[in-house]
């Protein structure tokens, strides 16, 4: 009876390793309005990783701007999360969401690349065999402020995309994208989401605790000012937004998503 115990004991010790080595905490997000330019906003991660939910920037329907900076990065050391925002004078008021599923697992690689290029930015990121590429956050910005035609990040087989451009797409842009490679073990589904759409769109996803493995927005006939850029799961559903002042002008996206476990 005492060896039964035992090895009671010790399985029960190593299920709790286990789950302690995967476990994906409640979603916590940064929320708030009337800030100029960029914030920097505390929260309180205590993981490893702060994988990301979703990200919501806006001037404000009717209000709208070209665009010089758009990032959503969370600093995990730091416990914080750096919003921006802004044209080229980064003055306009602008309102922000962003939320992450913080993520605990010693199997999980954190990297981060950056670069510059104009309009289309690839980069070499190979996935070892049983990982899935997500995202953390991002940071795009050109030299000064443009209309914007296509915006996102994307990742597919060993490549990196990063698309920032007007429609001429011959403006350089710096960029600089945090992701995490998360063990299969941690990962319950995944799957791509697209359609198409005038100001806002919605499709339907696996319900789930989603984080992002990437997303593009591309203005389907001209370049635009940006009222509000946005990518919002919210249970069965997943939303976008990618519009100027009016939200009359059709638009394509795709979002590539997960459900951690």
């Amino acid at each position: 009876m005492r060896f039964q115990f035992a090895h009671l004991a010790a399985a029960a010790t190593t299920v709790l390793a286990l789950f302690t080595a995967t476990a994906a905490n409640a979603q916590l997000a940064v929320t708030g309005s009337g800030a100029r330019g960029t914030i920097t906003q505390s929260l309180a991660f205590n993981a490893q990783a702060a994988l990301l939910n979703s990200f919501d920037l806006s001037f404000g329907f009717g209000n709208d701007h070209h665009i010089r900076r758009v990032r959503a990065m969370p600093a995990e050391a730091s416990n914080s999360v750096g919003i921006s925002y802004y044209d080229n004078n980064a003055d306009d008021a602008f309102a922000w969401r962003a939320s992450f599923f913080p993520l605990n697992n010693s199997a999980m690689i954190l990297n981060e690349l950056s670069g510059s290029c104009a309009g289309t930015c690839t980069t070499t990121l190979p996935v070892p065999a049983g990982y899935t590429f997500v995202l953390r956050g991002f940071d795009t910005q050109f030299n000064s402020d443009h209309k914007i035609k296509t915006l996102g990040v994307e990742h597919g087989g060993s490549t990196l995309r990063v698309y920032m451009a007007d429609i001429n797409g011959d403006d350089q842009f710096a960029w600089r994208v945090r992701y995490a490679l998360v063990p299969a073990a941690a990962i319950a589904t995944s799957g791509n989401a697209s359609g198409n759409g005038s100001g806002s769109s919605q499709a339907a996803i696996t319900s789930g605790k989603t984080v992002l493995r990437g997303f593009m927005f591309h203005f389907s006939s001209d370049d635009h000012n940006i009222s509000r850029v946005a990518v919002r799961p919210n249970g069965a559903t997943l939303g976008v937004s990618y519009l100027d002042q009016n939200g009359d002008d059709g638009f394509s996206w795709r979002v590539q998503w997960a459900n951690l476990r």
